[in-house]
């Protein structure tokens, strides 16, 4: 059934990855939309979003296909570069108070990406948090 709806378990998985990214994307209208926040509290709801116990699989499933596309790039959509784009664009656009420029964009993404890929496989969240905690403090020194 599921490969009559999406022709193969590749696109399947594109297709998973691209409501995480919709979802990650909604909650970041919903911050924009709030209060005034600065960057640091914006990554560390994004953060708490996250690192939240339910998403696990789906960010471990995330974590699993993103190795595979820079093995197997033929197999994925533009090559597993929307994983990476994806999220540059939208930050480099629709940061507030103020855009992004790419080189900040991609720290960001990578920022967390970093961390959650560590808290998904060691067994100290609270190194992680910590982590996160003493980048929003430098964000907010900055």
């Amino acid at each position: 059934m599921l490969l009559y709806d999406f022709e193969s378990k590749q696109k399947l998985i594109d297709e998973v990855l691209a409501e995480i990214r919709r979802r990650e994307a909604a909650l970041l209208v919903e911050l924009q939309a709030g209060p005034a926040t600065g960057p640091a509290e914006s990554l560390a709801t994004v953060w708490e979003w996250v690192t939240a116990d339910e998403r696990a699989p789906f960010m471990r499933l995330f974590f699993e296909t993103y190795v595979d596309a820079i093995a197997h790039p033929d197999s994925y959509a533009d090559g597993g570069r929307p994983m990476v784009s994806d999220w540059v664009s939208f930050l480099g656009s629709r940061w507030r108070p103020e855009r992004l420029d790419p080189a900040t964009a991609t720290l960001f993404v990578a920022v967390i990406r970093g961390l959650l890929l560590d808290r998904l496989t060691a067994a100290d969240p609270e190194r992680t948090d910590a982590a996160l905690r003493r980048f929003t403090e430098l964000l907010e020194r900055a």
